[in-house]
């Protein structure tokens, strides 16, 4: 951030799962106003395992496909 001189406090947002029987969510971190228009986004998954999400098998931890993670990903890659 410091070298994209973006803000150092961010907006934050935060996505429930759609499936009430999941309590995973995902947190997006947007660090905004940087040299020309540079933005930092981070993207905290809470409450799932370690592996690509919507994958079968490699997973470390708990495994729910949720895919809502790759959706805001793909969203901000489509703007």
């Amino acid at each position: 951030m410091m070298s994209d001189q973006t803000d150092t406090i961010p907006a934050v947002d935060a996505y429930s799962n759609s499936d009430p029987a999941d309590s995973s969510m995902l947190i997006r971190y947007i660090y905004a106003d940087g040299l020309h228009n540079t933005e930092v986004i981070l993207y905290k998954v809470i409450g799932t395992g370690h592996g690509a999400p919507g994958t079968k098998g490699n997973i470390h931890g708990y495994s729910n496909g949720i895919s809502f993670v790759r959706t805001m990903i793909s969203k901000w890659y489509e703007r």
